[in-house]
């Protein structure tokens, strides 16, 4: 597993570490507390996101990831997507040079708090079987976690957004197509 963050706990990732610590001895329960960053509090079980930009700016996404508490997010992350897996980093990691919100959803198509939680430590160091942005990617992870459902909402958007552009080339043919046959039988 590769070495993303490690909060003074020796060579250990967080991630081992709460592993290690939690999961390793039954009888000891995690209590994930809320925390407050840049002034928002956020609570364990909270889906958040940051927008990055990549391409000089050309391009822009975001970047989606789990509050599980004190001050602790799980995502699925890679320097390079080969190399992406589960894991927790700091709210300051996460973030990094971004604004951190709180993704909204509809009322009562979460999963409890305590279930969300769960299901985001329930799979740190996983590569979920690689990264591949349209059908296995941050956002499909978190939203597994929050609302049970493998989706993306901004790979909805690009298929939308492609579906559209295919429909207009395809209309633009058909009426240069048109106008070509009509030119062309007119005399």
């Amino acid at each position: 597993m590769a070495r993303f963050l490690c909060f003074n706990y020796g060579m250990k990732t967080l991630s081992e570490w709460v592993r290690g610590r939690f999961f390793a001895n039954p009888t000891i329960k995690p209590v994930w507390k809320p925390f407050v960053f840049d002034g928002t509090v956020y609570y364990p079980g909270e889906s958040i996101r940051v927008r990055r930009t990549k391409f000089w700016g050309l391009v822009s996404y975001d970047h989606v990831g789990i509050c599980v508490g004190n001050g602790v997010v799980s995502d699925y992350h890679g320097e390079n997507k080969k190399d992406a897996v589960n894991r927790l980093a700091s709210m300051d990691v996460f973030a990094g040079d971004g604004q951190v919100e709180k993704v909204p959803y509809p009322e009562g198509e979460c999963l409890p708090p305590h279930e969300t939680v769960a299901r985001a430590l329930g799979d740190i160091g996983s590569d979920l079987g690689g990264y591949f942005l349209p059908v296995n990617n941050c956002e499909h992870r978190a939203n597994w976690c929050k609302i049970g459902k493998w989706e993306s909402g901004q790979v909805k958007q690009v298929e939308k957004f492609l579906r559209t552009v295919f429909i207009i080339t395809a209309a633009v043919a058909v009426a240069f197509a048109a106008g070509y046959y009509i030119r062309k039988h007119k005399h």
